[in-house]
């Protein structure tokens, strides 16, 4: 009877959804590449190649990337939300 009580306070152990997983380890990924290319832009910077003053346009990547890691976090939120495999803030 112990058990059975035990089991009704203790909730059942909860797996991986697959789809979370994949979903965070495409954000992970696109917040390597984001760091990666903040560090080549940092290192261009300094090294002006331009003789004239034009704007360089090394920030479209980055942006394009923020927007899709933005993207990406909502899709994670929205999935939460809708399937509840698991709840928001917390790591399984």
């Amino acid at each position: 009877m112990a058990t059975a009580a035990m089991e009704a306070v203790t909730p059942a152990a909860r797996t991986a959804c697959p789809d979370i997983e994949r979903l965070r380890l495409e954000a992970k990924q696109l917040q390597d590449k984001l760091r990666v290319s903040r560090q080549h832009a940092r290192s261009h910077e300094k090294e002006e190649r331009r003789l004239d003053r034009r704007p360089n346009h090394s920030n479209d990547f980055e942006r394009f990337l923020t927007r899709k890691l933005l993207k990406n976090s909502l899709r994670i939120a929205a999935h939460i939300a809708e399937h509840q495999c698991e709840e928001l803030g917390n790591e399984t």
